[in-house]
């Protein structure tokens, strides 16, 4: 079903328009979906020897079957190892588990880079757990499209 789903440009698309840019040049192209999400997090880096030192926080900015992306005031570096916990999430309430740092960007504010990004691969997960982050995901993508509908309707509605 999926391969017949072709865009004009002849690219696969993932068959849903909740999380898609208004072009239609946009195929998702990722092994796992991803959904935007807007959740706080901890997160420690590893040293070496695979303790865990000082905890942060974070706001995850999107959230996939094979990794992450969250913003933070401390930086950490592409090949850290990072030990997470991210709660609130359906179906499974929490995500508690190891990830390997794979990019940190700086979002620079008047030349200080004040926050960062950082995009995590989510390494450690057994296949259960996987499989339970993703029906999370679409879970979290449901109540998304249900939200959006419903204010669309109310804009309407006044």
């Amino acid at each position: 079903m999926q391969a017949s789903m072709k865009g004009k440009n002849g690219l696969k698309n993932s068959g849903t328009s909740a999380d898609r840019p208004a072009t239609e040049n946009f195929a998702q192209s990722r092994e796992f979906y991803r959904v935007n999400l807007d959740a706080p997090m901890e997160w420690q880096i590893l040293d070496p020897l695979g303790q865990e030192l000082d905890t942060h926080e974070g706001e995850v900015t999107n959230l996939s079957g094979g990794g992450l992306a969250f913003t933070s005031n401390c930086a950490a570096a592409p090949g850290d190892r990072m030990h997470i916990l991210l709660t609130g999430l359906p179906l499974i309430d929490k995500l508690d588990t190891y990830v390997t740092v794979l990019r940190v960007t700086p979002l620079e504010e008047d030349d200080q880079p004040s926050v960062w990004q950082m995009a995590c691969a989510l390494d450690e997960l057994t296949p259960r757990h996987r499989d339970r982050l993703i029906s999370s995901i679409f879970e979290q993508q449901r109540r998304d499209i249900f939200n959006a509908r419903q204010e669309q309707e109310q804009a309407k509605a006044n």
